[in-house]
C-alpha cells in the first residue's frame, strides 16, 4: 500500500470499528452485521453469537482506539480474502458496570476487506487478539450483588461459583481492611484453549493453575477491572472445599490489586492470599502444607523463604513454595492479628526495583511486627521443623 492508500485504510478501520462499538452498544443487531463482510461465515456466525451474548451483560462505555497497522497478511492469507485485505490492531476498552470500578482494556486484531469501495471485518484471527466473556459460545451469566459470573459451562455449575464468590468476598472483607469495592468477576471457560485465548499466558492452562487473576495494571495506578479466569484443567480436579480456596485466593488479590500501587514479593502476595483462602475453611495446616512437609522429611527444612521462580509452574515446585510463603503469612498473623496483617502487606508495597521491594518488607516488618527477615525466618522454619515433626 501507497502512503496515501494507508491512511484512507486507516481512517476506513476507525469508522468501521466506531461504528461496530456503536452497535454493541446500542444493541443494534443489524447495523453490527453490517460491518461485518458476510454473516454466514464461521466468522460472520460467531460474531452473531457474540453480538447476543454481549446484549445479555452489563457492558458499557465499549470502544476501540489506538487503531494502528497489524501484522503484514502472508500472500496465502491475503489471497484467501478474495479482495485488498489489511490486519488492523486496536485497544479495545470496556467496563461491567456495577462491578468494575475502572476501565478495563485488550487488545484486538481485525482483518478487513475491500469489496466494491467499502471496508468490513472478515476475521480476528491473523493477532493475537484477546477474547472476551461474550466470545464464549453458549455464554451464560449469572449475578449477584458482589459477584458477575460469565462462562459456558452448565448454569448450575455457574450458580455454584456464584455462591462460592459470595462466601469469598466475605472472608476477603474479613481479612483486607481497607477502600476494597467488594465486586469480583469471574469467567469460566469450559476448555483450556477458551482460557488461553482469553488471558494469552500458557501457564494460566496448566494443571497446576486452577484460576488465575487477570487484567491491565497502568503504571502508578491500581488495576481497574480484574477477572478471575478460571481454568478447567486443573479446577475441575478440586473437591468444592479446594475451589472455594481458590476462588477466594483470587478475590484477595484482586482487592489488593485494586487499592494499591506497587509490588511485593511473591511469598508475601501469594502467601496472602492463600491464608485468606485457607482462614475460613478449617482444614489443619499440616494438610494445607503436605506437599512441603513430604519435601522436607526427604530434604530438610528449606534454608529462606522463597524466591520469585519458585512459583514458575513450570518448575514443578509450585505448590511447595506456596506452602512456604502461606506459612510465612501465618507466623506475621499470629505475632500481629488480622489488622496487623494488612498493615504489614500494605507497608511492604514498593513501586521501586528488587532492591527497593526487598527493603520496603523488611522495614515494614520491623515496624508492624518487630521482628527483621531473618528472625522471620528462624521463627518460620522452626514452625515448619514442629509441622514436620508431628
Amino acid at each position: 500500500m501507497t502512503t496515501d492508500t494507508v491512511r484512507a485504510a486507516r481512517d476506513a478501520a476507525v469508522a468501521l470499528l466506531s461504528a461496530r462499538a456503536s452497535a454493541l452498544n446500542r444493541h443494534d443487531r443489524a447495523a453490527f452485521a453490517a460491518t461485518l463482510d458476510s454473516s454466514e461465515s464461521e466468522f460472520g456466525r460467531r460474531q452473531l453469537a457474540a453480538f447476543d451474548a454481549y446484549a445479555a451483560l452489563p457492558v458499557t462505555d465499549l470502544a476501540y482506539g489506538s487503531v494502528t497497522a497489524g501484522p503484514a497478511l502472508t500472500a496465502g492469507r491475503a489471497a484467501v480474502m478474495g479482495g485488498a485485505a489489511w490486519v488492523v490492531s486496536a485497544q479495545g476498552s470496556y467496563r461491567f458496570t456495577g462491578y468494575d470500578p475502572g476501565t478495563d482494556t485488550f487488545p484486538v486484531f481485525f482483518t478487513i476487506v475491500r469489496r466494491r469501495g467499502t471496508w468490513r471485518i472478515i476475521d480476528d484471527a491473523d493477532g493475537p487478539t484477546q477474547h472476551q466473556p461474550w466470545d464464549l459460545r453458549g455464554m451464560t451469566v449469572v449475578r449477584s450483588a458482589t459477584a458477575l459470573v460469565v462462562g459456558n459451562v452448565p448454569v448450575v455449575t455457574l450458580r455454584r461459583y456464584l455462591a462460592m464468590a459470595g462466601r469469598a468476598v466475605a472472608s476477603v472483607s474479613a481479612v483486607w481492611h481497607g477502600p476494597w469495592r467488594p465486586r469480583i468477576v469471574i469467567v469460566a471457560p469450559s476448555t483450556a484453549a477458551e482460557t488461553l485465548e482469553m488471558t494469552h499466558d500458557p501457564q494460566a492452562t496448566q494443571g497446576q493453575v486452577a484460576a488465575s487473576t487477570e487484567g491491565e495494571v497502568p503504571p502508578g495506578r491500581t488495576a481497574p477491572a480484574d477477572r478471575i479466569v478460571v481454568n478447567p484443567a486443573g479446577f475441575q480436579q478440586l473437591a468444592p472445599l479446594g475451589q472455594q480456596v481458590v476462588l477466594t485466593h483470587e478475590s484477595t488479590h484482586v482487592a489488593v490489586r485494586s487499592t494499591t500501587v506497587g509490588r511485593v514479593p511473591l511469598w508475601l502476595s501469594e502467601g496472602f492470599a492463600d491464608y485468606v483462602g485457607y482462614r475460613s475453611v478449617g482444614v489443619p495446616e499440616a494438610d494445607v502444607a503436605a506437599p512441603l512437609l513430604a519435601l522436607v522429611r526427604a530434604s530438610g527444612v528449606p534454608t529462606r523463604l522463597p524466591e520469585d521462580s519458585a512459583f514458575d509452574p513450570a518448575r514443578g515446585r509450585m505448590a511447595v513454595a506456596y506452602n512456604e510463603g502461606w506459612l510465612a503469612v501465618t507466623v506475621i498473623a499470629d505475632r500481629v492479628g488480622v489488622s496487623g496483617l494488612t498493615r504489614f502487606y500494605r507497608g511492604a508495597v514498593s513501586t521501586g526495583d528488587e532492591a527497593s521491594v526487598a527493603a520496603a518488607w523488611a522495614r515494614s516488618l520491623r515496624v508492624v511486627a518487630g521482628l527483621t527477615p531473618t528472625a522471620l525466618t528462624q521463627v518460620w522454619q522452626a514452625r515448619i521443623r514442629r509441622l514436620a515433626a508431628a
